[in-house]
C-alpha cells in the first residue's frame, strides 16, 4: 500500500508541475487557475467556501487572491450575509483567463480520457472519492513502532 501512496504523491507533483507549465503563459499559478477555475463554475464565493473546495491552507489561499487581486483577476466584495467574510467574484480580465484555462484543462483531461475506458474513468473517480473521504473524515493514523505498542 506505501507503493500506492507514494505514487500518488509523486503523480500530484507532476501534475502541478505540469499545470504550472501549461499555466505559465497565462500568466497564473496552478493554485491560481484552481482559485479562477473554481470562481468560474461557482459564479463566485465566499473565502471559506472557496478554501474548503480547493482544499488549500487558510493562508495560501489568502496570498493566492492576494496574487489574484493585485492582477485584477478578481475583486472581493464585503458579503452582504456577513459583514466579516469576504465573497469573491471574477471581473472580466479573470473570467477571460479562466476560460483559457478550461481550455487547457479540457484538452489535457481528453487527452488522459483518451487512454482510458469508461469503466477505468469509473474506478479512478471512485478511488480519489474514496481518498477524498478518508482524508476528510478521520483524523491521520498515529505513527507507532513497535517498541510503543
Amino acid at each position: 500500500i506505501n507503493i500506492f501512496i507514494c505514487k500518488l504523491c509523486r503523480t500530484h507533483s507532476n501534475l502541478v508541475s505540469y499545470l504550472d507549465s501549461a499555466c505559465a503563459e497565462l500568466g497564473v499559478s496552478s493554485l491560481e487557475a484552481q482559485a479562477l477555475s473554481q470562481l468560474n463554475r461557482s459564479g463566485g464565493s465566499s473565502v471559506s467556501e472557496l478554501q474548503k473546495t480547493m482544499g488549500a491552507r487558510p493562508s495560501t489561499l489568502t496570498s493566492v487572491l492576494d496574487r489574484l487581486s493585485e492582477r485584477r483577476m478578481i475583486k472581493r466584495e464585503v458579503s452582504t450575509d456577513d459583514r466579516r467574510s469576504f465573497f469573491v467574484r471574477l471581473t472580466s480580465k479573470g473570467n477571460i483567463t479562466s476560460n483559457k484555462i478550461s481550455n487547457v484543462m479540457k484538452r489535457f483531461e481528453k487527452s488522459i480520457s483518451s487512454e482510458l475506458s469508461a469503466r477505468q474513468i469509473q474506478g479512478f473517480q471512485a478511488a480519489l472519492e474514496a481518498i477524498d473521504r478518508e482524508t476528510q473524515a478521520t483524523e491521520p493514523f498515529a505513527c507507532q513502532t513497535q517498541d510503543s505498542k
